[in-house]
């Protein structure tokens, strides 16, 4: 393991996971002073009832709903996030809790800013713009999660929003919530998960705390990734991936993003395949990439990926090799993992627009290998 001798690291929210997590927020809000929560959701997870069970949770507590607004749609753009501040100040709210993925929570953050600020979202856009803290924040995720939905990071009107201020205070992580969702999503939202966890750990910039928050994401995707996709409304696996994607999210938000996350990314916005599912055909070719540059591997890859078992019974030396091997093999055995862009049916104009994209948003990135990254993925 390797250790930097001076870094930072920021993780801002108090994580509950398991039975009855949505029972505990309002003795959480309750710290901060705040109990009437606007609730922001998605038609789609009003109409599965999810909702409903989100307000039963809170029946018996002292929180009363200033107003639920289930109607955020795939797209949130800037007019509905500056009608929904308006309500929530026209109804004397004073914490919001989205319910959902994606546009929910990207609205959410949105929406905080401008409530807590009193200035407009957009000019916010780029890093560490939000200098202060928010009204408290609390994201209930589904069995579906976003690239965003967990860090300090929000999307808006395509532009990036990131500041440690924009991290949840609270995230719930209910067994009654993160059920039910098809193989697609579930595959989608663990490839976003295992690239985020993946490059933090093998960042030259990795340290103590990254390492543990990654490591641990690696560990969880790799004995509950296979199974979770296969059997996506199972209960246990369902609740793993979920805590996986927490703590893999909290590596990435103090690592700079890797080449598959920003190719990845872009090509989402490109061509509208989910973001996990881009990532997922990329990984493949940056890690052979790394192979042939000659980059080496991380002993405890192996521990992370492989076990305590096949790491303890395996040669230093060879542990490395057997990390890297570990690694492509569990990628290969994700049941429905895109076979290169090909299979997503990107053309190599789509692609190479993507590379510009990408460099240009991290400029710390080398442009040769996002190329070859493209090349290979092919």
């Amino acid at each position: 393991m390797r250790s930097q001798s001076e870094y930072g690291f920021f993780y801002q929210p108090k994580i509950m996971s398991g039975v009855a997590a949505m029972e505990n927020i309002p003795v959480e809000l309750d710290g901060f002073n705040a109990r009437h929560p606007f609730v922001i959701t998605s038609k789609e997870i009003s109409s599965s009832g999810l909702a409903k069970k989100f307000v039963k949770a809170l029946y018996d507590s002292n929180t009363i709903i200033g107003a639920l607004y289930d109607d955020v749609p795939a797209y949130a753009g800037i007019g509905l996030i500056r009608e929904l501040a308006q309500f929530l100040r026209d109804r004397g709210c004073d914490s919001i809790i989205a319910i959902g993925t994606g546009s929910v929570v990207d609205a959410a953050k949105g929406i905080n800013i401008i409530v807590s600020t009193g200035k407009d979202v957009l000019e916010f856009e780029g890093n560490n713009a939000v200098l202060g803290h928010l009204k408290p924040f609390v994201v209930v995720p589904t069995a579906t999660i976003a690239p965003y939905d967990l860090t300090g990071c929000a999307a808006i009107e395509g532009k990036e929003i990131i500041s440690d201020y924009l991290f949840p205070d609270i995230i719930a992580i209910d067994t009654r919530m993160i059920r039910g969702c098809c193989s697609d999503s579930m595959r989608a939202t663990a490839l976003v998960s295992l690239t985020q966890a993946l490059e933090a750990f093998l960042s030259p910039q990795s340290n103590h705390l990254t390492d543990a928050y990654a490591s641990m994401a690696l560990r969880i995707i790799a004995e509950h990734i296979v199974k979770a996709v296969k059997r996506p409304r199972n209960k246990k696996t369902c609740l793993a991936m979920a805590n996986a994607a927490t703590v893999s999210a909290a590596a990435f938000h103090n690592q700079l993003p890797g080449p598959v996350h920003s190719l990845g990314m872009a090509l989402s916005k490109l061509t509208g395949h989910l973001p996990g599912l881009c990532m997922g055909a990329l990984l493949p070719a940056a890690l052979k990439l790394r192979s042939k540059k000659k980059e080496p591997f991380r002993s405890d890859l192996l521990l992370a990926v492989g076990g305590a078992d096949r790491y303890a019974e395996s040669a230093e030396n060879d542990r490395a090799n057997k990390g890297e091997a570990a690694l492509m093999n569990l990628i290969s055995s994700i049941p429905g993992i895109p076979q290169g862009l090909s299979s997503l049916k990107v053309p190599r104009h789509t692609a190479e627009e993507a590379i510009a994209l990408a460099a240009k948003k991290e400029p710390a990135l080398k442009k040769q290998d996002l190329e070859e990254i493209i090349s290979m993925a092919l």
